[in-house]
């Protein structure tokens, strides 16, 4: 005889929790990496490499925001 479990699971939402979401989103988080590296190689940040700097934040920051946003109302409204 099996036991219920103690905790409450959240069900996935396969259109934010699906393993193209999360590649998108790791991929993301490098390519931003790898051209913030770009803009550091020489030892100097110019106003539209800080411009581009900021955009690149902003977006990732929006992405994150939106995921985090979604979770939250997921979990509320299935309780």
């Amino acid at each position: 005889m099996s036991s219920p479990s103690l905790t409450p699971c959240i069900q996935p939402n396969p259109d934010i929790s699906g393993i193209g979401v999360r590649a998108s989103f790791y991929a993301q988080a490098f390519l931003s990496l790898v051209s913030l590296l770009i803009f550091v190689i020489d030892g100097e940040i110019t106003f539209e490499e800080g411009l581009a700097i900021n955009d690149i934040f902003m977006t990732n920051e929006l992405t994150a925001s939106a995921l985090l946003v979604s979770a939250v109302i997921q979990a509320r409204t299935m309780a």
